[in-house]
């Protein structure tokens, strides 16, 4: 046997397998570098976008502990791992189209692209309210320009947000915060005093006493802003200026009438059912009675400082060594403002001024405070009408009126066979108490279209007084007023079941005010026409402890169209300012010549009528689609 023949062949074996080895080696080398390669892109992306969610997230935990430096750094952070996310993406999108997976990389591409643009938005606002909040009152120029970039950043989130909707993040709850800021940032440059300073009425109303506008004006205040700082901001008693108007302001009717007041004062001044109105009132008798001039009314409530106070935490008052809190702001106002209270006296406005001092001190200088909780507060406030803006630039005023933040009765007008059903309550407390603390109410409307397309509808409103008569409630001496389509006829009206005997108001102090003057018998019923709309108002009075219930059987002009195929019938419902929340029924029968075709998600149908119930927030509008068989 040649074993070196043998050995030669082992070699040559070996040498090929270590060869063939090589080659395969190389090539799962080469497979592995080109898997490592298509997969990149994908390894550096999403790891950009986790992270660039979780700065996000960390900007929103620091906004809510009160740190806005620690809150922009993670927003600014954020911002540039979407973009890197962005550059990172630019093959793995390239890649994922060439396999087919559009929608995928559409996806992937907008959240991206959402991601950025709520970054940049939340990095724009913060550094804008650092500056803000800053004492450099010298930074005019850079204040604009960060509201200019606000402003764009708004714009582009809007656009973002109606293409990819909120599957990023959960964007829902700041919705309203958002829609506020979009919607006015155009004239924040005005408002804020950066082309000029800029003077508010505020108006304290109580709405433990309502009042049309909100409730009692006890106290205002004058804020006075330049260059978006707060240079003065002074509270006065309202009856300080009240003294020293000269001359008599007729008063309206009811206020002459059942508050027995020959004159009008600031006091009353809010007594319009539509608040832009009034607040021009208020501005007219601020200028009367004390020569001050401003640019718009600012409207609180007691409400509005509860919500405030439920949002940054109980408040110290160190010059009353009292502690306010969401629960008994109601009671230590009135024991420190109003119990005892004589026009002259300054307790009323002392405690004012040493709470929203300690308000003031507690937003500024606490770093606890939440400024997520305070914006929501503010935005829930404004919502439910316990906070009201109103101006004097015509081009200011619309953009609030148009967004329902200025309470202002809507033009609302039915046509062309289409039906607007509007409906306003609007209640004026005649009995100088804090009663409303104590009332509860329900609103009820029922409306059913016969066959000839006329509207009828029957309005109830319960009443019910939990108060034991003592201070600070008592008995409800309630101006109501009913607000309804223009023309609406009431054809009945009952309170407790018993049908009362109508008869017009006597609206002429010389006959009331006479000696000889005998009430006629029956409701009296004050009736004239406001904005497009009918309005009724009679007094009634809800005894403490008591329940009362008001039926209103009224009908609208417009009847349904009988030429068009289809009509819709909108139920508008005008919430006023100053109240707290309440149940409204909703209720619409058709006749048997008619049927619905589109009914809201919030009603039940069953047959041919649709009911709802909502809670009064704010106003409700509903709109639904019928048409004849």
């Amino acid at each position: 046997m040649d074993f070196k023949k043998t050995d030669n062949l082992k070699i040559e074996t070996i040498v090929k397998f270590d060869e063939k080895k090589k080659k395969n080696h190389l090539f799962l080398k080469t497979i592995g570098f080109l898997l490592l390669l298509a997969l990149l892109p994908m390894i550096l992306t999403f790891p950009s976008i986790f992270v660039g969610a979780y700065a996000l997230d960390a900007s929103r935990g620091a906004l809510k502990e009160g740190n806005l430096k620690q809150a922009v750094n993670y927003s600014s952070f954020a911002q540039k791992q979407f973009k890197q996310a962005e550059f990172f993406s630019k093959p793995l999108l390239i890649e994922l189209a060439a396999l087919g997976f559009s929608t995928q990389t559409q996806f992937i591409a907008g959240n991206i692209e959402f991601g950025k643009t709520i970054a940049k938005m939340e990095t724009d606002i913060l550094q804008m309210l650092i500056l803000i909040k800053s004492e450099d009152l010298n930074n005019t120029n850079k204040l604009s320009s960060l509201i200019n970039d606000a402003k764009n950043s708004l714009e582009e989130y809007n656009k973002q947000s109606a293409l990819h909707g909120n599957n990023f993040t959960n964007e829902t709850k700041y919705k309203g915060i958002l829609s506020f800021a979009s919607a006015t940032i155009n004239v924040w440059d005005d408002l804020l005093g950066l082309n000029g300073k800029r003077k508010y009425l505020v108006l304290f109303q109580n709405n433990m006493e309502l009042r049309p506008g909100g409730g009692f004006i006890g106290s205002y205040g004058i804020l006075t802003l330049d260059r978006g700082k707060v240079e003065e901001f002074k509270i006065h008693d309202v009856y300080d200026a009240d003294g020293q108007l000269k001359g008599h302001i007729e008063p309206p009717f009811a206020i002459r009438r059942y508050l027995s007041k020959v004159h009008w004062y600031l006091r009353d001044s809010n007594f319009d059912i539509s608040f832009p109105k009034g607040a021009a009132s208020s501005a007219y008798f601020l200028n009367l009675e004390t020569g001050e001039k401003v640019n718009g009314v600012i409207a609180v409530d007691v409400t509005f400082i509860r919500n405030l106070i439920e949002a940054i935490g109980p408040i110290s008052v160190n010059d009353y060594n009292e502690t306010v809190n969401a629960d008994n702001i109601f009671y230590l106002t009135e024991t420190h403002a109003e119990k005892d209270f004589f026009p002259g006296s300054t307790q009323k406005k002392d405690f004012l001024r040493s709470l929203f001092n300690a308000i003031q001190f507690k937003i500024a200088k606490d770093k606890k405070v939440s400024y997520l909780s305070l914006l929501t507060s503010l935005e829930k406030s404004l919502a439910e009408k316990h906070l009201l803006f109103a101006f004097d630039d015509q081009s200011i005023q619309s953009t609030f009126s148009v967004n329902n933040w200025s309470s202002s009765i809507p033009s609302l007008i039915s046509k062309n066979g289409d039906i607007i059903d509007f409906l306003g309550i609007n209640e004026a407390n005649l009995g100088a108490n804090k009663s409303n603390y104590f009332i509860n109410r329900s609103v009820s409307k029922t409306a059913s279209i016969d066959e000839a397309g006329k509207v009828n509808s029957t309005l109830t409103i319960d009443y019910k007084n939990t108060s034991d008569g003592k201070w600070p409630g008592g008995d409800y001496k309630n101006y109501l007023r009913i607000i309804v389509p223009n023309g609406a006829e009431i054809s009945s009206i009952e309170i407790d079941g018993k049908k009362q005997d109508l008869t017009p108001a006597i609206t002429n102090f010389l006959q009331y005010e006479s000696k000889t003057f005998k009430p006629p018998t029956g409701l009296e019923i004050e009736k004239y026409s406001q904005d497009g709309k009918t309005v009724y108002g009679f007094l009634t009075i809800i005894p403490a402890g008591k329940i009362k219930t008001i039926k209103i059987n009224y009908s609208i002009l417009e009847k349904i169209s009988s030429s068009k195929a289809e009509n819709y019938y909108s139920f508008y419902f005008y919430k006023q300012p100053g109240t707290n929340n309440f149940p409204v029924n909703l209720s619409l029968r058709l006749a048997n010549n008619f049927k619905f075709i589109d009914v809201p998600k919030e009603f039940n149908k069953r047959n041919n009528q649709i009911t709802a119930s909502f809670d009064a927030i704010g106003d409700i509008n509903q709109k639904t689609t019928i048409t004849r068989n």
